[in-house]
């Protein structure tokens, strides 16, 4: 019987135990970037997890056991990693060349009323833990089986994608749209869709070979595939020729860029994404906000007057370029879920997972896998520096015609195996070649910027010293200047456009660029030539001069004039010498800068037909750049259409010449009441929100990051001033982006600089509604608000800096 009894003992102490286990695999996550949870077995005294590590092959990840953790999904409470098994912890471990590595966690043991976990590490980026790791068996939400689940594309070639059938929406007809009812009838599978006051019903049956059959009335069915698929047919003879789009491409129109981002969250630590919009003719950028939905889907409206690459950003994983035209619909499909599966990395998973629905898809589509067709643009800075080391310009143009050569094959190869347009070609032609010019132009930059050498003051600007060794580049170089590059309408719809006419506009030898320069160049010859001038007149109104005022004159002319040697002259000598100069610099100035206002956009011209180049697209942006940039040196209306009048002569494209008529006729004043009447914003709110604690005082604004050197210079020269104001009511804010920013490095560079004002670090989410609420393109980024808190400059005279502002901000000071 006591055996009996003892038996009995044990067999309820094991059930105890085992009643205490849970086992579940497999595990769903909802979010796996780095570790995937694969097995995970919880007892009394622990928790352990059976992972699959990823990233990047030979780069390293760590846990350590201080500050890894599981947190309750519902609660504060938080189980810590305590060991690990194949796996270091608080160390730096590197991963091997498959980019995998298979580990045991062990954790505090986890309640038993939890039921879902997220796997914490602070330390790292927020996109790099796992979320929604649930501890029991649990399938993910779906509304259709997963046979009819996910995105269909055509299966004829064309690879269109049709419809998408996902956990929190649909895609059908370039929208989203709402499951009704669900019902089964044989084999075929009946779901209603709603969108507002309209509703459709789609009939889906499984076909062979996991293929989908979509019908809507039960008899006619079209058959889709998951993934994209090779053209039937032969491809069809292309020639580029980009002449037919050149009148047919202006409209100004809405844009609308919709889309789901498959696997996103908000614990990702971001709710708002920014489009951004260049207005090229008047050199402007615009952002819109772009807001999340908890569920990942999206929709943002803008404006756009021609087919353009629009950057996007959400997040850290989710950016690039779309490309829309007016008019035009965009829906866009995203997958982050398994984003860093080395097997599925980078561009390559975005090209497996990344749909496109509406007028402009194809662009969209065919961009991102021609991308890994196409050179690679990540040794086209290093090998541009070697040849620029060496002096081998002719090595570097060379290797470019080798990249476009690439280009044409790669082309060509995707046209062979994809069906698309002659449009779609023409615009993926017209990108990576222009991609191509755009390098030449940048070496042609570097190149030129040899022929100083810099140092650093200690006030944080640059000491420019001529290079004695440098020399300039062949003429020969710039020989792919022809009309076909710079005359290509389809330039305009390029991710590197205005880069390309930056580089046009300022480089050396470029257009406008040339001619500013010729005349600067006059300006820099006045000294000695002044020096001469002078010293003639003044002997022959001298009837009688001394021999030491004869050697004070002999002395000025050869150009002996630093300061050290001014000290000993003759003062009479010295006072008419000066007087005399700065009369003669004065009237050769003004007349340099009349003979500059006159003849720049010619001589600008003179600078093209140097080259063999007639008036040209490129041309015509470059010059209505250059323009929009002058707006602080046109004081008033009047002197901004004189200067429209002396610019279209040289302008050939009609939207070009409108744009500038239709924006410079009507003066500054009617832009500021534009402004007034626009609607309020989230951005225009929290603005408001940020400077509350700054009322009555005049805020200059600096949107800076750790990692930007002008940003830090600007920061530094600005030190003066700013302890010079710090009495007065004017303000001095510092605001950045915390994850460009680490607090870390932040608190070195201001603690170790000394840098004063006032500092603010924002998250991407506020950084984002003061992006579309300025406008930021880049930084540094400058604005000044008045006591009122009106933005009275937005990056105009403010962009040189506070030191060079300090006028205008004292004026602004004495305004009540």
């Amino acid at each position: 019987m006591k055996k009996n009894l003892l038996a009995g003992l044990l067999l309820l102490w094991a059930c105890s135990v085992y009643g205490q286990k849970r086992i579940v695999d497999p595990v769903r996550s909802d979010f796996s970037y780095v570790a995937k949870f694969d097995r995970v077995e919880i007892t009394g005294k622990r928790t352990v997890a059976e992972v699959t590590l990823r990233y990047l092959p030979n780069y390293w990840i760590r846990y350590d056991s201080l500050t890894t953790y599981l947190q309750d999904c519902g609660s504060d409470r938080r189980y810590r990693l305590l060991a690990a098994e194949g796996f270091e912890l608080n160390k730096e471990v590197y991963m091997p060349e498959s980019g995998e590595m298979k580990a045991r966690f062990i954790f505090d043991p986890v309640d038993a009323d939890v039921h879902c976990v997220d796997f914490i590490d602070p330390s790292w980026k927020k996109s790099h833990n796992t979320y929604g790791i649930f501890l029991e068996r649990s399938e993910k939400p779906s509304v259709l089986p997963d046979w009819a689940s996910g995105n269909w594309l055509t299966t004829d070639g064309s690879n269109r994608w049709v419809c998408g059938f996902l956990p929190q929406t649909a895609v059908w007809w370039n929208d989203f749209w709402d499951y009704g009812t669900v019902t089964r009838k044989g084999k075929t599978l009946w779901v209603q869709l709603k969108n507002g006051d309209r509703d459709t019903t789609l009939c889906l049956k499984e076909g062979r070979d996991g293929a989908l059959l979509l019908g809507s009335d039960g008899r006619t069915f079209a058959t889709l595939g998951r993934d994209l698929v090779r053209r039937t047919a032969p491809a069809a003879e292309w020639k580029y020729d980009p002449e037919k789009y050149r009148d047919v491409l202006y409209g100004k129109k809405k844009a609308v860029i919709r889309g789901v981002i498959d696997g996103y969250t908000p614990k990702l630590g971001y709710t708002t994404g920014s489009l951004g919009v260049t207005d090229h003719v008047l050199r402007r950028d615009s952002y819109s906000l772009i807001e999340i939905r908890p569920d990942g889907r999206f929709d943002v409206e803008v404006e756009v007057e021609a087919p353009q690459a629009l950057y996007m950003q959400i997040g850290e994983d989710v950016s690039g370029y779309v490309f829309v035209a007016p008019g035009d619909t965009l829906m866009c499909y995203y997958s982050i879920t398994d984003l860093q599966n080395p097997r599925r990395h980078g561009y390559e998973q975005i090209w497996d997972c990344s749909r496109f629905m509406g007028g402009s898809a194809p662009h969209n589509q065919f961009y991102l896998i021609a991308q890994r067709m196409m050179p690679n643009p990540w040794g086209v800075y290093d090998r541009m520096s070697e040849c620029i080391e060496k002096d081998a310009s002719d090595e570097f143009r060379a290797w470019i015609d080798g990249r476009l050569r690439q280009v044409d094959d790669s082309l060509a190869a995707l046209s062979a195996r994809y069906e698309f347009s002659a449009r779609t070609r023409d615009l993926l032609y017209a990108n990576f070649r222009t991609t191509e010019y755009r390098n030449l132009l940048n070496y042609q930059m570097r190149h030129s910027d040899r022929r100083y050498t810099y140092s650093q003051r200690p006030d944080g600007t640059y000491k420019a010293t001529p290079n004695p060794d440098y020399r300039p580049l062949p003429k020969s170089f710039c020989d792919f200047m022809t009309m076909d590059f710079v005359d290509d309408p389809l330039m305009i719809a390029t991710t590197c456009f205005a880069e390309v006419i930056n580089r046009l506009e300022y480089g050396p030898a470029m257009f406008v660029g040339a001619a500013y320069n010729g005349f600067n160049k006059r300006y820099d010859s006045l000294g000695m030539k002044a020096v001469a001038d002078v010293g003639k007149r003044m002997k022959a109104s001298m009837p009688e001069p001394t021999p030491h005022q004869m050697a004070t004159l002999d002395s000025l002319i050869a150009g002996k004039r630093d300061s050290a040697g001014l000290a000993g002259l003759d003062t009479i000598v010295i006072r008419r010498f000066r007087a005399l100069e700065q009369d003669f610099l004065k009237r050769e100035i003004a007349r340099i800068r009349s003979e500059q206002e006159r003849s720049l956009y010619r001589a600008a011209f003179d600078t093209l037909r140097s080259y063999g180049l007639d008036r040209c697209v490129a041309y015509d942006y470059t010059l209505a750049r250059w323009y929009a940039g002058q707006g602080d040196r046109l004081e008033n209306d009047s002197a901004r259409l004189e200067e429209v009048a002396r610019l279209l002569p040289y302008v050939k494209t009609p939207y070009v010449t409108g744009k500038i008529v239709q924006s410079y006729a009507s003066g500054c004043e009617t832009r500021r009441t534009q402004e007034r009447q626009k609607p309020r914003t989230k951005a225009d709110e929290y603005f408001d929100e940020l400077i509350a604690p700054y009322k009555e005082n005049v805020l200059f604004l600096d949107f800076w990051s750790t990692g930007c050197g002008p940003c830090r210079s600007g920061m530094i020269a600005a030190k003066p001033v700013v302890e010079e104001l710090k009495d007065l009511k004017i303000k001095f804010l510092y605001i950045t982006d915390e994850s460009q920013s680490p607090v870390e490095v932040y608190d070195r560079f201001l603690t170790e600089n000394g840098i004063g004002g006032e500092h603010i670090r924002v998250t991407r989410d506020q950084w984002n509604l003061l992006k579309a609420k300025f406008d930021i393109g880049g930084i540094p980024h400058y604005a000044v608000v008045d006591k009122q808190g009106r933005i009275v400059d937005n990056n105009g005279w403010c962009r040189i800096g506070p030191k060079h502002c300090k006028s205008k901000l004292l004026k602004l000071e004495k305004e009540p």
